[in-house]
């Protein structure tokens, strides 16, 4: 007797164990109750088998074009849902009793499931249905279900799936964790494929101080909200750069907006407005070609877009979802976000370019502010109180004497030379000289026999050769080199049988290499190798693809050669020659398309730096080891952008140390150079005066 009095007041558990993986990516499982007892199976075993035969079933369940028959009376006693809705038709006495209901925003399958659980006490799934099943109980009010699901979701949780998941998480709890999963390993979580394909936004604010970051994030997410506010997309938000600045009523507002009398306005910001009303009137005309505005998540457990999740509401709040999750400082001037705005995840991109009357101090790299926490109804959390900007003890690296970008760059053992490139559409016949020990640039009073832009550089034997290029009006067949013993002129050399800009150039030691480029709207795959003992010119191999505006870099008896344009679209591929048997081979695809990046040696790693995308000018790196043959995104496991982004850039290696040169950053030609410091294991701007005081 005593064990029929209390086995039904035992509280069910249900719970997810698996049972055999089926392939690498989907794992068969059984959800079941963990303590059911004898009577209730055969009770349900009954009305489980009277279901089957559409036996005494008082209610059709529709959807998605499929008959599910149950009993009303069972399905109330599990699913809050179905008894309300029962209710309510039983209640009303203007109506006729409803067989027929209509369920809208469910699948089939995880309603099925559901309903073969309440009849049979357990059901298996594979692990990509485990969301599906989640969303479904939230939906139908199944706790038990809920429970199991978000308790499995939660064990699964790792830095490549805590954002789908947070983004899926419609329980307390399982947001809870999946937030504390993000915050914990955020450095990690920003190599994801989750992360990359996040819709994102690239901010720079004008001339801004602020009391905290808090306030900084603030201000961001309202600025974000109002454009979603005048129905824009976050695709469309995230096409190009944004330049905010700060108007008299304390808001950020575009500097496309910004007028003349503004005393913030500039150059810069007369540049960016040129720059975003050309971009503007692009975008115009390849909205339709633009894939969907919420990128998809492909992950081993989930394939969920932003579209396909209901806009999470918190407790007591009609708003959906509003906050960031997480930000942390990546550079020395730039922070990196997640955040959710109206229920839809994305990345926040933020540069903060120095102001030199600043003299409060910047927290250190990778210090994170967590902004989500439990019980918080505003957008922010408790964040990293104080000012955030460099202090005045921080001293400028000398910039270049003229803004370059499409250059020649190289180095010797203790100096950087920078050749040619443009500024503005002038195409330039300099050259000027960098001291890194002095940290001072010089220009050589010898120029150029050609003014040339678009174009690279080589160095053989301490003589700098730079072959092709622009002058302004036309693609160039030349090519000349600057001897630096004498440093007293520069010499032709023999002309290369077409006109070639855009190319990009390495070395062997030995032979001069120029690879790809274009000649007016054509693109090229061609390989020429120049000989300066004989001063002829010969050609190899071609590549695979015709690629313009490519990085190239010689290691170990191959030419590596990343990224490039062709045919309207910007290149992630790489290619590979093998010199000793002339044969291209492909290499690794790199996460961002490239066009206008730098490659270089360093560490016996390549780094490709910076470039576009074809939308934006961009800050990130890729380095590819060629003994592992891995592609990584960080040095370190550190999050390693530069603070300015860059196309056109100039990479070197001198004195044991990376440096990037010039280039063109979205809306300004660029003098300023960054060198990485791997001690901080960040790129610097500035720096440190030595006060010995």
């Amino acid at each position: 007797m005593s064990e029929t009095t209390t086995t039904p007041t035992t509280t069910p558990v249900v719970v997810i164990e698996p049972i055999e993986n089926i392939d690498n990516e989907t794992i068969e499982l059984n959800l079941k109750y963990e303590n059911f007892n004898i009577l209730g199976i055969q009770t349900l075993k009954c009305l489980d088998a009277m279901r089957k035969e559409r036996q005494l079933c008082d209610v059709i369940l529709t959807v998605e074009g499929h008959e599910l028959f149950a009993h009303r009376a069972l399905l109330s006693c599990y699913s809050n849902y179905f008894l309300e809705l029962f209710i309510n038709d039983e209640t009303n006495a203007s109506s006729k009793k409803q067989i027929y209901y209509q369920i809208d925003g469910l699948e089939h399958t995880a309603l099925k499931l559901i309903i073969q659980f309440i009849y049979q006490g357990s059901f298996q799934l594979t692990s990509d249905m485990v969301p599906k099943v989640y969303l479904a109980a939230h939906q139908l009010r199944v706790e038990t279900i809920l429970q199991a699901c978000s308790n499995y979701l939660t064990e699964q949780l790792t830095a490549h799936t805590c954002l789908s998941t947070r983004l899926l998480a419609v329980d307390d709890d399982l947001r809870t964790k999946a937030t504390e999963c993000i915050q914990n390993n955020f450095f990690a979580v920003l190599e994801t494929r989750e992360f990359h394909a996040l819709p994102s936004i690239k901010l720079e604010l004008v001339d801004f101080t602020i009391p905290s970051t808090t306030i900084m994030c603030d201000l961001i997410l309202n600025w974000i909200v109002q454009q979603l506010q005048r129905d824009k997309t976050l695709q469309e938000i995230g096409e190009y750069m944004h330049l905010l600045y700060i108007n008299d009523d304390k808001t950020f507002h575009d500097c496309m907006d910004m007028e003349e009398k503004n005393m913030s306005f500039s150059d810069m910001i007369k540049d960016y407005q040129s720059y975003k009303s050309t971009k503007r009137t692009a975008s115009v005309s390849s909205t339709s070609s633009n894939s969907n505005e919420n990128s998809i998540f492909e992950t081993v457990c989930l394939q969920l877009t932003n579209n396909q999740i209901p806009s999470y509401t918190p407790n007591n709040s009609n708003t959906p979802e509003t906050k960031f999750i997480h930000i942390a400082q990546s550079t020395e001037y730039s922070y990196i976000a997640i955040a959710i705005v109206k229920g839809k995840m994305l990345s926040v991109a933020i540069h903060i370019p120095p102001v030199s009357s600043s003299t409060v101090n910047t927290p250190e790299i990778g210090d994170t502010l967590h902004t989500d926490r439990n019980g918080d109804d505003h957008y922010m959390g408790n964040g990293i109180s104080g000012p955030i900007l460099t202090t005045d003890k921080d001293i400028p690296l000398a910039s270049l004497t003229t803004a370059r970008c499409g250059f020649g760059v190289i180095s010797t053992i203790d100096s950087i030379y920078a050749v040619g490139g443009y500024d503005r559409g002038d195409c330039l016949d300099t050259i000027e000289q960098f001291d890194p020990i002095e940290d001072k640039w010089t220009l050589l009073s010898i120029p150029m026999i050609s003014r040339r832009g678009r174009v690279s550089a080589a160095i053989i034997n301490n003589k700098i050769y730079v072959c092709g290029g622009s002058d302004g009006q036309k693609e160039l067949n030349t090519g000349e080199y600057f001897d630096l013993q004498s440093m007293d002129k520069w010499v032709p050399i023999k002309d290369l049988d077409r006109p070639v800009a855009h190319g990009a150039m390495c070395s062997d030691n030995s032979q001069v290499y120029l690879i790809g480029g274009c000649e007016g709207d054509t693109c090229k795959n061609s390989c020429y190798c120049y000989n300066p003992e004989m001063n002829l010119w010969s050609t190899l191999n071609p590549m695979k693809s015709e690629r313009s505006q490519a990085a190239a870099v010689y290691f170990n008896g191959k030419i590596y050669v990343f990224g490039g344009y062709t045919s309207n679209r910007c290149l992630s591929s790489c290619e590979i020659l093998t010199l000793s048997t002339n044969e291209w081979s492909n290499g690794p695809t790199m996460r961002e398309n490239r066009r206008g990046c730098g490659a270089v040696v360093y560490n016996n790693r390549i780094y490709i730096i910076g470039g576009s995308n074809g939308v934006t000018s961009l800050t990130s790196i890729e380095i590819f080891d060629p003994n592992t043959n891995e592609l990584m995104n960080s040095i370190n496991g550190s999050c390693n952008e530069l603070n300015i982004p860059r196309v056109g850039v100039g990479i070197t290696v001198c004195q044991e140390k990376l440096y990037v040169i010039g280039g063109f950053d979205g809306r300004t030609f660029l003098k300023t150079i960054e060198v990485y410091d791997e001690n901080s294991q960040r790129w610097k701007l500035n720096y440190k005066m030595n006060n010995s005081n």
